[in-house]
Formats: C-alpha cells, structure tokens, sequence
C-alpha cells in the first residue's frame, strides 16, 4: 500500500508527523513518525557488499497500520549467493538475529531467494529486517541468478504482528 508520506515524496519523520498529526482515524502517529526517523538513522541500512551503490532511500509510516519503515535499495551486480553470505555475517556481528517464520522453506537456497529477515528491538519495538532481491525494474526478483539489485527495509509495529 502507498501511503500519503510516499504519494507526496514526504520521506523524513518530520513530514509524515505533520501530515497525520490532526487525522484521528489515520495509524500513523507522532510516535511512529519519530521511530521511521530513527530507522532511518540505523547504521545497518548502509550496510553492503563492497560492489553494491546506492539507488534510492526513504523512510515513513504506513497510514493503514502504523508501522515504521525506513529502506534502502542498492544495484548490485552480484549473486543471491553473494547478498546471503554477506548480510548472514554482518548482520549477526551488528546483533541481529536471524528470524524464520512457520512455514518457510527449509531448502537453504530457497530460503535465502525468498530473501532474509532479521529481529532487533529498536527503542523497544520489534523491528524486523527485510533483505530482498531486486530485479533491473525495482520489482522482487527471486529468479534471476544474477540479481540487479538488493532492498534493505527495516520496519517497526508495536500494536501488529509483522513478517517479513
């Protein structure tokens, strides 16, 4: 779902508070506009292979849940193979834990194309990390061995649950 902050280009946690701030119905709070700041802020969004080059970056809340985000999408032009081993080692060493939901496939190679997802609490909200593939569109792409591109979302919801 697009959510007025990103139909209006409104990324920083300043914006999307004062767009909501007098809507009661809306999900989206000032407490949820400061922590898509602070996801913002998180060090390990700019985490990435060496190859990898920032393509775009934002941040906000989702108006329909409240939950925070913030993401990071990088060309690489690398392997699944390559992301999943990188981000396996530097996002335990940066204290994140490797978070599978029921249901997930057990195969190691079918698990990691259907990207990889992290926990940490963030100002103590569960947050998940989200790592996926991207094709040359910006659309997921679990296929193409040779992938064009990586996101990294980090989102928070302290009332919902979330996946990955």
């Amino acid at each position: 779902m697009i959510t007025a902050c990103a139909l209006l280009g409104v990324f920083s946690a300043a914006g999307c508070s004062g767009l909501f701030a007098s809507s009661p119905e809306v999900g989206c709070t000032d407490r949820s506009a400061r922590l898509a700041g602070r996801l913002d802020d998180l060090a390990v969004l700019e985490l990435r292979p060496a190859a990898a080059s920032l393509r775009e970056q934002g941040s906000g809340c989702d108006a329909s849940s409240g939950s925070s985000h913030a993401e990071r999408v990088y060309r690489f032009p690398g392997t699944a193979d390559e992301v999943t081993n990188f981000y396996h080692d530097a996002l335990r060493a940066a204290g994140w834990k490797q978070w599978v939901a029921d249901g997930s496939p057990n195969d190691p190679h079918q698990l990691a194309m259907a990207g990889l997802c992290f926990s940490r609490p963030i100002e103590g909200t569960a947050t998940l990390l989200h790592v996926s593939f991207r094709s040359e569109s910006g659309e997921a792409d679990r296929s193409d061995p040779g992938i064009r591109g990586l996101a990294l979302t980090a989102t928070a919801n302290s009332d919902h649950d979330m996946r990955c």
